[in-house]
Formats: C-alpha cells, sequence, structure tokens
C-alpha cells in the first residue's frame, strides 16, 4: 500500500476550497486569533472585544453559512443572511464596556452562554425540517469526529513545533521569547484547527440521508467509555438520595455537579449510541436508551430541590439560575422520551440553543432576575437597620452584627464583581449625593475607584471595615472592657485565616439565646441556660465536646491578659463521616462573677466547611 503525502500545492489548494466556501467563518477566525496574540504581546492593548466578538462569529458564521447551504441557495439572499449575522456580531461589539482594564463578570458570562448556545446552533440548523434522523445523526457524528480529530492534530502539531523550536534554540543560542510558544498555540488553536475541522463539514445533505455508516470505534467509546461513567454516576447519585431520604435532609448543594456531569455525560452516550437502537445484536443499547432517561427525572428534582433551598436563603444567582434552567431542562427531557422513546433527538440542541440565547437578555433573562434578586436580599437584610429609604441605600441608625455585615459585604461584593457598582444608580444614588464635598469617589464618575469597602464605611461606619468587622481593634483592645469580672477576646488575623482545602467560609453571630441558625449544612445554636452548644449535621448532634474545650481554654488564656489569640488557639474541628468543618472564635466574651465555668455572652463565627 503506498502512502501519498500531500504537496503543498494540494493543502493550498484544500485551504483556497475552506475559504471559499466559509470566507466569513476564516475571517472570524483570523481576526480573533490575530487580536489574541497582540493583546498577549501587550502590543494591543484593548482588543479583548474583538477576541470575543471574533470567537463568537466563528460558530455563528458557521450555522449561518449551513443555514444558506441548506435553505437558501439564492446568493443574494443568502449574502443578506450572512450580512445580518455581521451586523449583529458588530451590535455585539458595541455592547462591551471598554477593552482597557478589568471588566464585570457578567460580560464574560454572556459570552459563554452566547458560544455555547450558537455551537448547539450548529447542531440542528441544517435538519430544521425536511430531514430524517440518520441524515441529521451522521451530520453530527462527522462534525464530532472531525472536531476530535481536529484537535489531535493541532496539538500533536503544536508539540513537535515547539519542540523544533526548543532545541533550535537551546543549539543555536536564538534566544527564544517564551511567549512564542503560546503564540504558537493561538495559531495552531486559532487558524489550522479551524481550516482543518472546517475541511471535513458535509457538503451533499442527500448523502447524509444514505449513509448508513457506524463506526466501531464510535460505538466501542459510547459502549465501553462513557456508559459505565453513566452508571457509576447513576449509583452514587440514587445512594446519595437514599440517604437524604432516610435522614430526612435537605439535598447538598455540591450535588448540582455530579447531576450536570451525569446529565452531559449520558446523553451524550444515548445520541451516540442511537442508530445502536435499530441493530438486534446490540439489544443493550435500546435497553440504555429506555432506562437512562427514566433514571435522570428523579436526579433532575434532586437538583431543583437542592437549588431551592439556597435560593430560598441566599436568592436568586446567576449560576443558580442557569442551575434551575438545566434542572428544568432535565425534567422536560426525560419525560418527553420517557413517554416517547422514538422522540427526535434534534430537540435536544434546538430547546439548548433556544434557552441559551433567551437566557441572556430580557426581564426573564439570568441577569435580570439575579440582580433584582440579590437587591431585594440586600435592601431585606439592611432595612431593620435604618440603612435603607425609598429602595436607596443610606448610613444605618442602628448598629448591624457581625453575621449581617458579611451578608451584606457578600451581596455587595457579588453586585460589584458580577455588573460593577455603575449599573445601580437607583440603589446608591444617596451614596453619590453623598460624595458632594466629602473625600469618597462617586460611583457616577467613570475615572472612580469606588470599592465595597468604601460603601460598607459609608453604611455602616468606618469602624466596622473588612479589616475590622467587629468595631474593636484586632491587636489592641480597649484596657477598659476587660474587666475583672468578664473574660473576652478576640480573633487576630495578624497572620492571616489560613483557607485552604475549604470551599465555603461563614460568618455570624451565635450569641447564647439566639435562635438555631444554619450555617451551611450545619445548624448551630448556642442555649441561653450555659449548656453545651447544639451542632447538627443533618438533624444528627455532632461532638462539641473539642467546642467546649476550646471555649474554655479562650477563657482561661484572657484571665492571664491575653486578649488578641491567633486562629491556632481560637480553632475547633468538626467531623462526621468523611465531613468536616474548622469553628474558628472571631469575638469571645463570657462572664465570669458567678463560680464554675464562665458564662458565655457573646461569640461571633467563622465557620469554614469543606
Amino acid at each position: 500500500m503506498r502512502l501519498a503525502f500531500p504537496t503543498i500545492r494540494a493543502v493550498v489548494e484544500a485551504a483556497g476550497r475552506v475559504c471559499g466556501r466559509f470566507p466569513f467563518v476564516v475571517i472570524a477566525a483570523a481576526l480573533a486569533t490575530c487580536a489574541s496574540i497582540m493583546e498577549f504581546d501587550a502590543s494591543g492593548e484593548g482588543l479583548r472585544n474583538v477576541v470575543m466578538t471574533g470567537t463568537l462569529g466563528i460558530p455563528l458564521m458557521f450555522a449561518l453559512r449551513l443555514l444558506r447551504e441548506r435553505w437558501l441557495p439564492n446568493p443574494i439572499r443568502g449574502l443578506l443572511l450572512e450580512g445580518a449575522g455581521i451586523l449583529l456580531l458588530a451590535g455585539y461589539y458595541l455592547s462591551l464596556p471598554p477593552g482597557v482594564g478589568p471588566m464585570p463578570t457578567l460580560p464574560w458570562i454572556r459570552f459563554l452562554v452566547l458560544d455555547i448556545g450558537l455551537h448547539f446552533a450548529v447542531a440542528f440548523v441544517p435538519f430544521m425540517a425536511g430531514a430524517g434522523e440518520t441524515a441529521f445523526w451522521q451530520f453530527n457524528r462527522r462534525l464530532f469526529q472531525r472536531f476530535a480529530l481536529s484537535a489531535l492534530y493541532s496539538a500533536v502539531l503544536f508539540i513537535g513545533l515547539s519542540l523544533a523550536i526548543a532545541s533550535s534554540d537551546k543549539l543555536f543560542s536564538l534566544g527564544v521569547d517564551a511567549k512564542r510558544y503560546a503564540e504558537l498555540w493561538l495559531i495552531m488553536a486559532g487558524i489550522f484547527n479551524t481550516l482543518f475541522f472546517l475541511g471535513g463539514v458535509p457538503r451533499s445533505w442527500d448523502e447524509l440521508e444514505k449513509d448508513d455508516n457506524y463506526p466501531r470505534g464510535l460505538r466501542a467509546f459510547a459502549q465501553f467509555a462513557l456508559a459505565p461513567l453513566v452508571i457509576v454516576f447513576v449509583a452514587i447519585l440514587y445512594l446519595y438520595a437514599i440517604k437524604i431520604i432516610w435522614a430526612w435532609a435537605w439535598p447538598h448543594g455540591w450535588v448540582a455537579l455530579p447531576v450536570c456531569c451525569l446529565s452531559v455525560v449520558g446523553i451524550l452516550a444515548a445520541l451516540l449510541l442511537q442508530p445502536a437502537r435499530s441493530l438486534e445484536d446490540e439489544r443493550w443499547a435500546r435497553w440504555y436508551w429506555r432506562y437512562f432517561f427514566r433514571a435522570l427525572g428523579p436526579l433532575s428534582i434532586l437538583l431543583l430541590l437542592s437549588l431551592e433551598e439556597r435560593i430560598s436563603e441566599y436568592g436568586v444567582t446567576e449560576t443558580r439560575y442557569y442551575g434551575l434552567i438545566v434542572g428544568a431542562w432535565l425534567l422536560v427531557v426525560s419525560t418527553y422520551f420517557t413517554l416517547r422513546p422514538g422522540g427526535s433527538t434534534r430537540s435536544i440542541p434546538a430547546s439548548l440553543a433556544v434557552l441559551c440565547l433567551l437566557s441572556v437578555a430580557g426581564p426573564w433573562g439570568a441577569f435580570s432576575i439575579s440582580s433584582a434578586s440579590q437587591q431585594r436580599q440586600l435592601l431585606a437584610v439592611l432595612a431593620p437597620y435604618g440603612a435603607v429609604e425609598g429602595g436607596r441605600l443610606v448610613p444605618a441608625k442602628r448598629a448591624l452584627p457581625g453575621k449581617d455585615l458579611t451578608s451584606v459585604r457578600s451581596i455587595l461584593g457579588h453586585l460589584f464583581e458580577t455588573y460593577g457598582g455603575r449599573n445601580f444608580p437607583d440603589l446608591f444614588a444617596s451614596y453619590d449625593a453623598s460624595a458632594k464635598g466629602s473625600t469618597h469617589p462617586n460611583l457616577g464618575d467613570a475615572n472612580a475607584s469606588v470599592s465595597v469597602e468604601s460603601l460598607i464605611a459609608y453604611i455602616v461606619g468606618p469602624k466596622r471595615t473588612a479589616t475590622n468587622p467587629s468595631g474593636n481593634p484586632r491587636n489592641h483592645l480597649l484596657a477598659g472592657r476587660h474587666s475583672s469580672t468578664s473574660a473576652s477576646a478576640d480573633l487576630d488575623l495578624g497572620s492571616g485565616l489560613a483557607v485552604g482545602g475549604y470551599k465555603t467560609l461563614y460568618h455570624a453571630c451565635v450569641c447564647p439565646g439566639s435562635p438555631s441558625q444554619k450555617l451551611g449544612d450545619l445548624s448551630i445554636q448556642f442555649p441561653a441556660d450555659n449548656s453545651a452548644p447544639k451542632i447538627t449535621f443533618e438533624g444528627k448532634p455532632l461532638d462539641v465536646s473539642g467546642v467546649e474545650v476550646l471555649l474554655a481554654a479562650i477563657a482561661e488564656a484572657s484571665k492571664k491578659g491575653k486578649h488578641a489569640l491567633p486562629p491556632l488557639e481560637m480553632s475547633a474541628r468538626l467531623a462526621s463521616g468523611s465531613r468536616e468543618w474548622l469553628l474558628v472564635v472571631d469575638k469571645f466574651q463570657a462572664a465570669t462573677k458567678k463560680p464554675g465555668r464562665p458564662t458565655l455572652t457573646e461569640l461571633e463565627i467563622y465557620l469554614l466547611e469543606k
């Protein structure tokens, strides 16, 4: 068998055919790649928006070209269609904030969702009507294989060329800048990968309907790699469901990740196995298709329940919004394919594309609903302290306890990080008005740098900032505060608080006699009668002996004049099975008049949850 190596002329001709068939896709890829290289090299600062627009242009113009080839053979109409796509990209570019300086996360989230939605649109646009399931499956099978092959070729070429450059650099002392390797990767991923992928896009739509090829490698990948992963995930999640039903506890928020992983892998395996359902010796494929969607329904409900608890307590955020969308979509899809096992699989990418595109704008969109929810949460926390007038934030008339101050800081941080403070002129109108003649910056000033802490200082006073949330100095406490009849100590954060290995941090005032508080997965209460604290996980009490020993040690240290203790001397560990928490005392005060152990009067804590 003779191997024919491609000549340079053949490669150039193939690239020319690709450019002739997908000109606007190639232009978008080249534009995004060149802008990325210039941005990375710092010679084109401010080209970030060009990169984002060009990257979105690749799937958009690809989908429009496929739509044109399939449904608009008239060249004038086809050109008008692609011209409309270019106008949409121009509008998107103009909607982005300035390309220089940090950008809120909102444009990044919108970019990611739009990119995902446009890729889903590519999968079904040529088959909106008039084509069978075979053509639809074969088209996407070829795209899937071509994408995997182009990614492999791009990676191999990048590694090979990088080794060649590194060897030349060492042998001939060329002094190659390390940036050149990153730029090489951008060229491979942006130009070569795009051209190679487009070269394998099917041309004949009628041929796809007659194609009955089912690659053995693809079948093996779905059967021996994806399907076992699905079974493992289903087993784990159903065992967890049994556990929470047995304990009668609310599902953990972390359940969203395995449910989403199961959905992606499981639906991909189901789509890859679709032709196998018609094969007599592949009955297991029909079994998989029948029971996978039935198993997915209850798990989607589990996901929705876990999100409902977080939303009821902390409001809607962008991630929770999309979690709800995914959970509801999974429930609908599982119901649809359970009732109609032979239903069209085109509904999967089509519905996902529609949901992605609808969710990025409008009053029903992720950002409108999330920002409104977080503003309501903020006003609800501050209103009892007189910090809200007419829907605007004003200086608080009463002091905020540590728990509510932490909530305010968290919500404001989220709003600023995601949207930028200038997107809430009504909420911060009083703050802006007070900026005239004062030292704090104005949100309306484009050149101003307004931080969350400046707003905190405006609302609750400068003495209760991030470095001093309790209103007392961290390392030097007032001498008058410590009498012979009281024991008190504060957490000394001079050396910082190590949070490695923990995923969530909570802050709360758990003063004796206050109601039980929910911090993550724990419920914590310190009784007014000075008895042992009550800390439960999923309704089961934890061993709190370590906490009692810690409080006694803090009181003893206070008697010896130590009123600012490092985190190591203010911490106690809690555990339940494989779960672990670290309780760190932030502020401790107790009365010592009565004999015996001190009577706790005030306690603020940090809780770190793994």
